[in-house]
Formats: structure tokens, sequence, C-alpha cells
């Protein structure tokens, strides 16, 4: 039904009476007469465009007619400020309704401000301008939606004013819409239209939008949370350009971009630039990094003062990074006077902001009494919240003083722990002094294998002290293990064997096995098969026969024509002079590789089912895989050991398990003696006064005096007798593998560790799938690199189980398959590998469709509460973004500072992401 009042005007009085009134009637496409024919059928439309060019015109009653139209939406679209507006035009023509309904209209106005608050004033205001067209007021009505700013929280209706103003090429809705197409937040992801509107805004040179997608294409998808392909020279280029226009967060990046040495561009005059642009604008962390930047050696702008006085201007700015560098100036005089007050008032804001090596050097100033007063209990109270925070050179400095009961009561206990934590950590002061605990009884029971056990993890570590240390208790071990058989010897009626000290035969040494076995034949006749078995194999082994059937061979002669057989073969031998030493003996040496040449191998049928042994051409073991006491101590002597290169002359003064050779003996006692140790002093000062003559040849033994011996010859013992050995089991086929890939002999290493492999052993199933998959001594082959790391995870290990899952997530060597690596992963995670547990956690929350939040979290945590900094930064992730729980900025700034704190450097840009955001919310407040 049309209006009452539309219906009164559409009299062709009325609508001749609009011409009429005006000056000069406009040239409209829609005639008087057709307009009334349309308002008579009630096609508005139609006939508000006559209206409405009348109205244009300056015809009163148009202008009326056309606000009355406008005010209810009949043919054209409500807008209540437009109505106003032909209202007003009429109503200062005279127009009496227009009057009328513009007083209407503006009671109506001021009675609904009067009850609306503020934000509700400002929505409706926008939505007036915003519905007119502007762009500006588009996109702050989709902010005020997006928020619930005056109205409802509409998340749908923002984003369709954001789509109207970035229509419109408004720069700030493109950014808001490209930033939520990439990261898929709030709109399902889309990234090609999320670069589309960021690339629009940044061609309008919009900073906002070039910073963030210079950052995405800087990161790349080399990290795990960016969301564009890698493209480095793109990513500097949107940077520069926003760095350019005086983006100080840009200028920043930059400057830590060129700073990192990793990257191929790095160039600190560069970084140097940035970081002065950046600083000067005031941001604290840039005048740190220019403090760093300015100490640095052997560049064009070394400057102690420099780098002191943007220290001190960041740390005045309460930057809590800067205090320690400050307070370290302050105390060494570096760019500054020194001033001890001023060093330890900077190191104890350090170290009460958390700074583990503020904490550190605090505490040593406190415990030596350097520029402050010597207190013990402030040391042990810096040194533990440093240890704490496990820096090692802390924990180990926080054991002595429980050990010794410096600001504390001795605590044997925590002395020990904190001195395991260190060692743990390779700190060989640590080790050193922790083996001493075990080796001496000191806090714990006295055990000379733990403290062997720890020196010999010093060794490791190129210690020349831990060398020594180590060779000294082994030596200590096999006196003791001699003297101890040479007296149950003594003690047995003649013709029996002396009793094993402890061990079966089965758990007899090489050597071992061999003495007792040539004494035995020798003092009785009698064959022990056991021994024999051990040492040769089964009786129809090759050599053992050639024993057996030797010429002249009586129960007379056993002893001497058996070691006249194995010296044969022994001398075929020529390892290098710097490997000769005697054997490690008995039952409890370390590596004993006589091992390799005992027992018969086992399930020899299903051996030769799988792989003919007998066909492959074992060749020589290499001397290093016994790491005998001679070479210790040559490590230790080549290392700078005054007391090993005296024992080390020694020995080749005497050749004791060496050739003899006084060069080389003269050479270590001058080395010794040049170090000022005594021993070496004394020996030359008697060979100088003639009183020894160690240069003169010992007498040689008779052949009746070696006959009466122990039945073995000692230089023959010290020759490495792996050569003559022959591998039985799968663990001693992997063993020579891993020798021959330590000596870079990849074809024999691939042969070997691929029969330990085959024969079940999984960590060779595991090595021989490293080969395959990097083609070391055969060629690459990525199927069978998978064909074997699944038969070594399927034998239950969480670490080969976490691999086969990697094979399966990036399709390598077999076809990628998401439920098969989620089913290794889980595997792997139930074993509480940390590693399995977060890549699980990642994929629940990253890759799966939709995402499974409450699992990923679950998983990620189980690994962050390990420390591994990875699961840890993505906690922080979860809590910052408020990916399936609610968001908690002091939450990821507790699993940013984890992260960070074990080394995870993007951890650290996260922490200080969000105070620049905390400080900027401080400051809009």
């Amino acid at each position: 039904m049309l209006p009452r009042l539309l219906l009164r005007l559409c009299t062709p009085a009325l609508l001749s009476g609009f011409l009429f009134l005006l000056p000069v009637a406009p040239a409209v496409a829609i005639t008087q007469q057709e307009a009334m024919q349309a308002m008579t059928q009630g096609d508005f439309a139609t006939a508000f465009v006559f209206f409405h060019e009348h109205a244009e015109a300056g015809n009163p009653a148009a202008q009326y007619l056309v606000g009355y139209m406008t005010e209810r939406g009949t043919g054209t679209e409500q807008n209540q400020e437009q109505a106003i507006h032909w209202y007003r035009k009429a109503a200062e023509q005279g127009n009496p309704d227009a009057k009328q309904s513009l007083a209407r209209l503006q009671l109506m106005e001021e009675a609904s401000s009067k009850s609306m608050t503020p934000d509700q004033k400002q929505f409706e205001q926008t939505l007036k301008k915003a519905q007119a067209g502007d762009a500006g007021s588009q996109f702050e009505l989709a902010g005020l939606y997006h928020k619930g700013i005056g109205t409802d929280r509409d998340i749908p209706v923002a984003f369709e004013w954001y789509l109207r103003a970035a229509a419109q090429g408004y720069d700030e809705a493109q950014y808001v819409l490209g930033k939520a197409y990439l990261a898929g937040e709030e709109v399902p992801a889309d990234p090609a239209t999320g670069i589309r509107y960021l690339a629009a805004a940044a061609i309008q040179d919009h900073i906002p939008s070039l910073f963030y997608l210079g950052n995405q294409y800087l990161n790349g998808n080399d990290n795990t949370y960016a969301l564009v392909r890698q493209d480095t020279d793109k990513g500097i280029q949107l940077l520069t350009r926003a760095a350019d226009l005086g983006s100080s967060d840009a200028q920043f990046n930059l400057g830590i971009h060129y700073g990192d040495k990793r990257n191929k561009d790095h160039d600190l005059a560069t970084s140097l630039k940035w970081h002065l642009l950046t600083a000067e604008q005031g941001n604290e962390i840039a005048m740190h990094e220019l403090g760093r930047l300015y100490l640095k050696r052997n560049t064009e702008f070394h400057s102690p003062d420099l780098s002191f006085q943007w220290f001190k201007r960041s740390a005045d700015l309460d930057f809590d990074m800067a205090f320690y560098p400050l307070g370290l100036m302050y105390q060494e005089g570096i760019g500054t006077p020194k001033d001890s007050g001023l060093a330890s008032f900077w190191l104890e804001k350090g170290a009460k902001a958390d700074d583990r090596d503020a904490q550190y050097f605090l505490a040593t100033l406190h415990l030596n009494g350097e520029g402050v007063e010597q207190d013990y209990e402030k040391a042990v109270r810096w040194f533990k919240a440093a240890a704490q925070q496990d820096l090692v050179k802390a924990q180990y400095e926080l054991a002595l003083l429980y050990e010794k009961g410096l600001g504390t009561a001795p605590d044997p206990k925590q002395a020990v722990a904190w001195m395991k934590r260190a060692a743990e950590q390779d700190h060989e002061p640590a080790l050193l002094d922790l083996a001493r605990y075990y080796e001496e009884g000191l806090l714990v029971p006295r055990d000379d294998r733990i403290a062997q056990d720890w020196f010999r993890r010093a060794e490791k570590l190129g210690s020349a002290e831990g060398a020594r240390h180590n060779t000294r208790i082994e030596e200590q071990f096999a006196r003791k293990a001699h003297e101890k058989k040479t007296q149950a010897a003594a003690e047995q009626p003649s013709g029996e064997l002396p009793p094993a000290t402890g061990d079966t035969d089965e758990k007899l040494g090489f050597f071992d096995a061999l003495e007792r076995a040539i004494a035995a034949r020798k003092r009785t006749g009698s064959q022990n098969q056991s021994l024999f078995q051990k040492l040769f194999g089964p009786d129809e082994d090759e050599d053992a026969a050639e024993y057996n059937d030797a010429p002249g061979k009586d129960d007379s002669s056993t002893g001497e024509q058996g070691t006249s057989e194995y010296s044969t073969r022994q001398e075929q031998l020529s390892p290098d002079i710097s490997q000769e030493a005697g054997p490690d003996s008995g039952p409890d040496s370390e590596n004993n590789t006589g091992q390799i040449a005992s027992s018969p191998p086992a399930n020899t049928t299903k051996q030769q089912e799988t792989f003919d042994k007998s066909q492959v051409p074992f060749p020589k073991r290499k001397p290093e895989i016994t790491v005998t006491p001679l070479q210790r101590l040559l490590r230790a002597a080549e290392g700078g050991d005054p007391e090993a290169q005296f024992i080390v002359s020694t020995r080749y003064f005497d050749g004791e398990g060496v050739k003899r050779d006084t060069d080389k003996a003269t050479y270590w006692l001058g080395k010794s003696a040049e170090q000022g140790y005594q021993p070496a002093l004394d020996l030359i000062g008697l060979i100088l006064s003639e009183q020894v003559n160690p240069y003169q040849d010992p007498p040689q033994p008779t052949e009746e005096s070696s006959r009466q011996s122990s039945g073995f010859d000692a230089e023959q013992k010290s020759k490495d007798h792996l050569d003559s050995a022959t591998p039985k089991t799968p663990e001693d086929f992997l063993n020579v593998g891993r020798a021959y890939y330590h000596d870079s002999d990849l074809v024999n290493a691939f042969v070997m560790i691929k029969i330990a492999a085959e024969d079940g052993h999984e960590d060779a199933q595991f090595l021989l799938s490293r080969m395959y998959q990097e083609g070391q001594g055969t060629p690459q082959d990525s199927s069978q690199a998978f064909f074997w790391i699944r038969k070594a995870a399927e034998q239950g290990s969480a670490t080969y189980q976490y691999f086969l899952g990697h094979s399966y997530e990036n399709g390598s060597g077999t076809a990628a398959n998401r439920s098969e690596a989620l089913k290794w992963f889980r595997k792997a995670a139930d074993q509480n590998l940390p590693e399995a547990q977060f890549a699980l956690g990642y994929l629940y929350i990253n890759r799966i469709t939709p995402p499974d939040f409450a699992e990923g979290f679950h998983w990620t945590l189980a690994a962050a509460k390990q420390s591994l900094p990875e699961a840890e930064y993505q906690m922080g992730e979860i809590f910052q973004k408020g990916l399936g729980r609610p968001g908690d900025l002091q939450e990821a700034t507790y699993w940013y500072g984890q992260s960070a704190d074990h080394g995870l450097e993007a951890a650290q840009k996260r922490l200080d992401e969000i105070k620049a955001l905390l400080e900027s919310r401080k400051k809009t407040n």
C-alpha cells in the first residue's frame, strides 16, 4: 500500500507544480508522465530518480519529497543523515512540511543522544558516515564491531566492513585483512589472499604492512611460525623501505639481521648503521646492541668509550640486559675509569633481574672481596641463583662452597649434587673434582671404578690431567689383578689351575685366558677346552687345528710350541710405535677387546642363513679400537702434561710396552724437564753425574729364563692382538664397522655394519639406514634407508621410532603418511622422548585440519617440562596467540623466557616483542 503522503503527491497538478516552481526544468531521463505512472504503480525507485533530479535543481517540494523517501527508505536506501540534509534544504526555502519534519528529527536525535553512552554515540556517528561510503569510517566501524565498542561484538560484520574499506584502497583495512588471511585468525586461512592484501597496502608505503610482510619473507618457512616461503632478498627490500620511511622496528630488525654472522649478507658496519638510527629514536635494545658492536675487536669502529656510553644509556632506560656489561666495564675500567662501587651497583641490579652472568660475577666479587666486602653468604646466594639457571661454572663454585662450608654449613650431599650437575655438562674441573671425591672417599663412599669413569670422561674432552689419572688408576687395577693371580697361583698345588678371581672362564679377558691355558698345559699337559674355545673358537677352527697339529707337539713341550705358534702369527703385524702398549688385562679392563675373539658365535645356524660371513674377507682391525694405557700417556704427554712426559720417557728407556728407543726417551725427558718437573730434573742430574746410564742396553734374558717365566712373552703381549681376531657376534661386527667408519674407510664400514644389521642389531640397522641415506660406502638409496630405520624402530627404541616418524612425515624413502607419522611419534612420545612429544604437539596444532589444540597442548607441555627449548617456545606461542585456550601474556612470557634460557634465539625476540607491546600499552594508557 502506498504511503498516504505519496498518494497525495501523485496528482498531476502537484507534479506539474514541481516543474512550474523551477526556474528552468532539468533535462531528465524520466518524464513527468512516467514519474506519475511509476508512483501509482508503486515503482518508487523510478519516481525517486525524477524527484532527485528536481531536488538537485533546487525545487523545495522535490527536496522535501526526497527527504521524506530517504528517511523511510522508500525507493532508495534508508539514510537519516541524508533525509535531514534534504529537509534542511527545503526548509531553508520556506517549505512548511520540511520545517516540521526537520524539527521532529532533531528532537528525536537529541532525546536519543541523551540516553546513549559515549561509545554508543561514537558508534552511531561512525555508522552514519560509513553508510555514506567514507572508507576511513568503514574501517573505524569494523574496529568497533571487532572489539565490541558501542555495540555487540560481531566478527563477521566487522570483516564485512573491513572488506568494504579495503575495496576502496584503504591501507589499514588491507593490512588487517592481510594478516588475518595469512595466519587464519578469525577467518579461514588463505595465504595467497593475505599476501595480496598486504602487498596492496605495502605498495602505498603502509609501514606496518612493509614491516610485517618483510619479516615473513625474511624468516620464511625455515621458521616454524613463518607463513610464506622464505625470500631473503624480498624481505630485506621491504624492511629497508619501511626503515627508510622511519620505522624504528624495521631499522632494528635490519640491524639484527646484518649483525648475525650466520646470514650470507652479514655486515657489522651495516648493522651498526641501522642500530644507530634505532637507538637515536630511544630504543634501549638497540642501544645495548650498539654497546656490543663497539666492543668487537678487529673492526674499524671498535671503541670501548662508545661501547660504555651506549650500555650506560640502555641501562639508564632500565633495560636489564645492559646491567651486567655495564657493571663489568666499571669493574675492569673499560671505556670508563674503574669504579668498584658502581660496578657492584649495576651487577646487583642485573643479578636481581635474574641475569645469571651478573649473578655469577657478583658472587665472585663477594667471594674474593674485590671492590666489595668479602661475604661468603652473599657468594653462596648468588652462585646458587646462577646455578639454578644452569650456569655450569656457578654450579661448580657452589659445590666447592658446600664442600668447604664457606657461607653455609658444610653439606656433602649438596656439594656432590651440584658437582655432579656441573660434571654432567662436561665441565672439566668438575669432572676431575668429582673423580677425586670418589677416589679419595671424600663426601661419598670410595669407589675407584666410578672415579675412573669420571677421569675417563675428562680425558675424552682432551684433558691431559684426566688422561694421566685414568692411566694411573688403570695401571693400579692391572697391578692388583697381577698380584692377586700370582698369589693365587703360589697357593695352589702343582699341576692345578689357579682359581678365577671371582669370574668364570667365559668372563676372562683374552690375554688372561691365553696365559692360563698355556700355563695349565705346561704344568699338567691337560687341556682346558673352554679356554681354548675362548681363544681359538670351536675345535674345528683353523687356528686351533694348526695349534693341535703342530709338528713335534707333545705334553712336555706344549707351552713352548704354543708360544712359538702364537709369536709367528703376531710377528706379521706392524702397528705404529705410537700405538704399541701393554694390553688391558683382566675382566675389568675398559673396552676389553679380547671379547671380540672370545666365545663361539651365538645362533650360528641363523647367521649362516642370513649372511655367510665366511665369504666376507675380514680385514685387520685397527689398533685404535683399544685405547691402551700407553696411548693415554702419549696423549697426555702430547697435551703438555709433564708427569706423563716423564713416564713416557722411562717407558722408552726401559722398553716397557714399547720398542726401546733412547732418542724418543731423551725427547720426552727434555720436554718434562723444560716444565720444571722435579723427577725429570733429578734423572737428568743422575745421568750427567754418571750415577745411572739408561742409554746402555739392558741384559737380554736367556731362552731358559724366558721358558721359566709365566709362559707368555711380554713383548708379544704388548702387540695389538685384534688383527688376528675374528668377529663372532653382531656387536663385534658393529664395533669393527665403527672403527672403519672413524678411519674413513666407508666401504669396509658398510660391509661390517650391514652384517650386524642383518643379524638384528638395532644400532647397526640405524647406522646402515644413515649410510644408505647419505650414500656413505654405498650408492645413496632412500628406500633402503627407510627399510632399515623401520627395522630399527620396530625393536622398540624411542629414538629410532622418532626418526621413522620423520621419514613418514617428510616422505623420505616412502610415501608421505601423516597417520603413520603420528603413530610412530606417539610410540616414541609414550617412552618420554621429548623430541617426539614436541613433534606430536606441533602436528596437532599446526598440521592437522582442524587443529586438535587439546592434544597439541598435552604433548607440547610434556616436552616443555623436559626443558626442550622448541617445545617451550611453542608453549609461549600457545599462550600468546590463545591457541585453544585464553591468551595469557604472563604465561607466554614465562615459557618464552625458559626457551631463551635454553638457547633458542627466536624466543628472546618474542620476549622483546611482548615487552615492547606492554610498554606501548603503558604509554597509551
